[in-house]
């Protein structure tokens, strides 16, 4: 009989008892509106001031911190290594197209001052440039044929006859 005693606990007998008279007094007031689940529970809040507290600090972190920051560093170098050449043909690449335009416009620009040349020192142009200055070919009688004589050459003279 032990068990049965332990089977029929007396809080359950109590629980029961009050259903019951819960029961009655509900069928006696039948306009009560019902208890809301929670109301029974009453929560309190403390106000909690951690102002005054100070972080411990973790030794672990600033390790942590600079061997993060030197991988970062090491695997940008790499990076930048292993880019470099590609970004040097890149670049050279542009800087021969530029020169090859570059030259494009060189050799047109040549050909037109050739070309302007050309108009320039054509025999109607000089002619034309002759009579506007008044520079016509001279007749036969003036001309004048200049003999050099052995006195008549420059020479190259010390400092001291120029200076005489």
């Amino acid at each position: 009989m032990a068990t049965v005693a332990t089977y029929f606990r007396r809080s359950e007998f109590i629980a029961a008892e009050s259903t019951v008279e819960r029961l009655e007094h509900a069928a006696a007031d039948q306009y009560r509106m019902r208890n809301l689940p929670g109301d029974n529970i009453y929560l309190f809040s403390k106000r909690i001031d951690n102002s005054r507290l100070v972080r411990e600090a973790d030794p672990g972190t600033r390790t942590d911190c600079w061997s993060a920051i030197a991988t970062v560093t090491l695997l940008a170098v790499m990076l930048g290594t292993a880019a470099m050449p590609r970004i040097g043909g890149l670049l050279s690449g542009i800087q021969a197209e530029k020169l090859k335009t570059d030259q494009q416009e060189l050799l047109l620009r040549r050909r037109m001052l050739e070309i302007q040349e050309a108009r320039i020192l054509s025999q109607s142009n000089l002619d034309q440039f002759a009579v506007k200055r008044k520079l016509l070919t001279p007749t036969p009688g003036q001309e004048q044929h200049l003999q050099p004589h052995d006195s008549a050459f420059a020479m190259n003279v010390g400092s001291s006859a120029g200076a005489q």
